[in-house]
């Protein structure tokens, strides 16, 4: 019978005490070949995971419920589905709050383990997670002897999901800012769009690289702005502003009489701010919408069973709840 420890912390690993432990390494590489690193498993094995779970998260949107598939159930209007806008089925975890590569862990840590005969997990964390109440299960039902242990008196805090009154006040927060931000910036319309008939970009605006009052310079698109404007396409840019802690970030109202300049002294390209487009139309829509997606998502969790990874007694369905 054998006992492991995981070792969920950037600090170095001591072995004081622990000299009777398998050590597992949850989110750190190996500094020799005793200890096992999930970090460097998933590298040795990132094709394996990555095509398996991008199967599992197009087939889980084909699961029927109803005589329907759970895309074409959370359809909002014609060829668009919820579905594709949540975070699950967006399989990117960056900016968010993702527990993807906790799933890539846990998968992990289960192959590792199906080749020894497991009597007990020790797991010493400084976190508290949802995948590690997942793994507690899995112990459980596996019969293995399972405990935590917090670093430096880690308070543990419940992780409860988050209501749909909760979210729904948030939704309507989000909805009242973004209007005020419409009228702050409602000099930026989209009254010459007409003019543009070669090319549309959307872009992420957080700050230029380098000023330049009638070139735009891009962190998202680099050099690809100067591409497009020495081929003399007409080109329309959606720019996006993203909110940033950075020094050289500029603010909202900066970012619109930005627009202005370039809008000014630009020849053929022509660029809108996003986040000041919005009429009253769209509003009702936006509210509508939003209603629809409250209604349909509930179907979602009645196919939670469907949640199970491939060859996995895990399942993942706690780990995704507040993406829906």
């Amino acid at each position: 019978m054998n006992r492991f420890l995981i070792w969920d912390s950037l600090e170095k690993f001591e072995s004081l005490n622990y000299d009777s432990y398998n050590v597992i390494l949850w989110r750190s590489d190996s500094p020799n070949s005793v200890f096992f690193s999930i970090p460097e498993y998933i590298e040795s094995n990132k094709n394996y995971l990555r095509n398996t779970f991008q199967k599992w998260v197009f087939e889980i949107g084909q699961i029927k419920y109803n005589g329907k598939t759970i895309v074409e159930l959370n359809s909002i209007r014609n060829d668009f589905s919820y579905w594709w806008l949540t975070e699950f089925s967006e399989m990117q975890h960056y900016g968010k709050e993702s527990y993807i590569y906790d799933l890539f862990r846990l998968i992990s840590l289960e192959s590792y383990l199906t080749k020894f005969d497991v009597a007990e997990i020790l797991l010493i964390t400084d976190r508290n997670l949802k995948s590690f109440d997942l793994l507690k299960e899995w112990a459980l039902n596996k019969k293995i002897n399972f405990e935590i242990k917090y670093l430096k008196d880690y308070r543990v805090n419940q992780n409860n999901p988050t209501s749909p009154i909760t979210l729904l006040i948030k939704g309507i927060a989000f909805l009242f800012v973004h209007i005020f931000e419409r009228f702050i910036n409602k000099s930026s319309t989209l009254k010459s769009i007409d003019k543009i008939n070669d090319c549309l970009f959307v872009d992420y605006f957080f700050n230029e690289p380098q000023y330049s009052k009638s070139k735009f310079n891009s962190q998202y698109w680099t050099k690809l702005v100067q591409v497009v404007e020495d081929s003399g396409l007409n080109a329309a840019w959606y720019h996006m502003w993203l909110k940033s802690d950075s020094p050289k970030s500029l603010n909202l109202k900066q970012v619109g009489y930005r627009i202005k300049e370039l809008n000014t002294y630009s020849e053929r390209n022509l660029h809108f701010i996003i986040n000041g487009q919005l009429r009253i139309r769209l509003l009702f829509k936006i509210i509508f919408d939003y209603y629809s997606i409250i209604r349909k998502s509930i179907t979602i969790p009645v196919i939670k069973s469907n949640f199970a990874f491939p060859n996995s007694s895990f399942n993942f369905f706690p780990l995704f709840y507040n993406s829906f």
